[in-house]
C-alpha cells in the first residue's frame, strides 16, 4: 500500500483560504503555494498508479468491476486523482496571480524568478 511520495507537505502549506497577499509577502506566498502545488502533483502522481485496480479474476464481471473503479478513482474526469490535478492546476494559476500582482507591485522578473527559485527573497 502507498502512502505518498515520502515526503512531507511544505511549511507553511495548506489551509490558506482568506489569505491576503500585499507587496511585504506576495513573493513567499507565490512561493509556498507554488512548492505545494509540485509536492501535490507528486503525491497525485506517485499514488495514480498505485490506485488502480487489476480484476480479481479473468471473468467479465471483475473486469467490468475494475473498468468502474479504475474509472471512479483515476480515470474520469471526476475522479479522486483528477480532481487532484485540477487543484494543482488551481494552485498554478494563484502562482501565476501572485506573479503578476508581484509585477504591479514593482518587483522586476528576475527579483520574481530568484524568489519563486528559493534563491532569495527580496521581502527577506
Amino acid at each position: 500500500m502507498h502512502e505518498g511520495n515520502g515526503g512531507s507537505m511544505p511549511p507553511g502549506g495548506g489551509g490558506g483560504a482568506g489569505f491576503k497577499v500585499n507587496k511585504e509577502n506576495v513573493l513567499q506566498m507565490a512561493k509556498e503555494t507554488q512548492d505545494t502545488a509540485q509536492w501535490l502533483y507528486e503525491e497525485v502522481r506517485v499514488c495514480e498508479a498505485d490506485i488502480r485496480m487489476e480484476p480479481a479474476r479473468l471473468d467479465p464481471v471483475s473486469k467490468d468491476v475494475a473498468k468502474v473503479l479504475n474509472g471512479m478513482f483515476a480515470d474520469n474526469a471526476d475522479s479522486y486523482v483528477q480532481r487532484g490535478y485540477q487543484y494543482v492546476r488551481t494552485l498554478e494559476d494563484a502562482v501565476a496571480q501572485m506573479k503578476a500582482a508581484a509585477k504591479d507591485y514593482g518587483y522586476t522578473d528576475a527579483e520574481i524568478t530568484t524568489a519563486l527559485a528559493g534563491e532569495g527573497n527580496p521581502n527577506a
